[in-house]
């Protein structure tokens, strides 16, 4: 084993003050350079950290002003007389546009969240209608693929007046819903779970009849950057960001995201 030793050394003298000896004493440093170490490593990758996570929120700034403008002028062209071909490039140029869109706003997220400075934004709406404009939202998608895409909210308390972050709990439902439509038809239900004094607790369902995932690939499903299966990221596409960041906010609501699948049965 090596150890590192840190030597202190006082001269034996007589009473002439002449050396006769030296007297020695030795202490093990060696557990204590071993943290200073680590805390040095710790504070490089907390500082490396903190670097990437500005570097990403000043480049999906400088993106994110560009790209608006483009998705405008787009806009533009096809409320114009365009043949069959051309409203075809521009559809692609926008639909590919708010696909970036949505990547450069779940990295704005990301970078918020680790850097802790993402609030909730809480005040009243109307759960019934969120969810239904929400679903009517990714409709024309599966309707294109030849899905089915429906949605159910009880009318005991569909037109409920709730408090909470309605554009996060929106961008959840989006990202689940989206996901779903990229496996098959999906179904989506609203049930109140609990109820107190001071809160309401509603469980949301998205049930797709897509190809499944395996018990034990489903702990992949909520990890940042990570796809279940690298093929489905070929054929759909997507970062592997979306679940993740849904599920930290559903977090930070007080709430919790999680998964029932089987390979096969959606």
């Amino acid at each position: 084993r090596r150890l590192e030793l840190l030597l202190n050394a006082t001269a034996r003298r007589d009473i002439e003050g002449r050396i006769v000896g030296v007297i020695g004493v030795g202490q093990d440093i060696t557990e204590m350079r071993r943290l200073m170490k680590q805390e040095k490593l710790l504070f490089q990758a907390q500082a490396a950290n903190d670097a990437k996570s500005q570097f990403l929120a000043t480049m999906s700034h400088e993106m994110r002003t560009p790209l608006n403008i483009i998705m405008g002028m787009n806009q533009l062209v096809m409320d114009q007389p365009l043949t069959e071909e051309q409203l075809t490039f521009a559809q692609q140029i926008q639909a590919s546009s708010e696909a970036l869109l949505l990547l450069i706003n779940d990295i704005l997220d990301l970078t918020k969240i680790e850097a802790g400075k993402l609030e909730l934004v809480y005040g009243p709406f109307e759960l019934g209608p969120l969810v239904e404009d929400t679903v009517h939202s990714v409709a024309g998608r599966a309707l294109a693929k030849g899905l089915e895409l429906s949605c159910f909210v009880h009318a005991d308390y569909r037109d409920e007046l709730v408090i909470g972050d309605a554009d996060r709990l929106r961008q959840i439902i989006l990202n689940l819903i989206s996901n779903g439509v990229n496996e098959g038809e999906v179904f989506v239900t609203v049930a109140r779970e609990a109820i107190t004094d001071t809160e309401v607790t509603y469980r949301f369902e998205v049930y797709d009849s897509g190809i499944g995932i395996a018990l034990e690939d489903q702990p992949k499903l909520f990890n940042r950057f990570s796809q279940v299966d690298s093929s489905t990221t070929r054929t759909y596409g997507g970062t592997g960001l979306g679940l993740a960041i849904s599920k930290q906010f559903a977090e930070m609501m007080k709430g919790c995201m999680g998964v029932e699948s089987e390979a096969g049965r959606g």
